[in-house]
């Protein structure tokens, strides 16, 4: 069965979120394969690997600076 969406999502410290993808924009290594969708994969047949991942941050209970 193949995936689609990300492989794995980890909270990292609360405020910051890693998410590994099984695909990569550009064709690093020789067996990868382009969908398409434009982004480059394994073949079905090989192991799905992170190749691509993703931070995404957040920044809580903020108050503004006084002027």
């Amino acid at each position: 069965m193949r995936r689609t969406g990300p492989l794995r999502v980890r909270p990292v410290k609360n405020r910051c979120r890693a998410v590994a993808h099984p695909f990569t924009l550009f064709r690093r290594y020789p067996g990868l394969r382009r969908d398409r969708n434009g982004v480059y994969r394994f073949p079905p047949d090989r192991p799905q690997v992170p190749l691509m991942y993703s931070l995404r941050a957040r920044q809580r209970n903020v108050r503004p600076s006084p002027r």
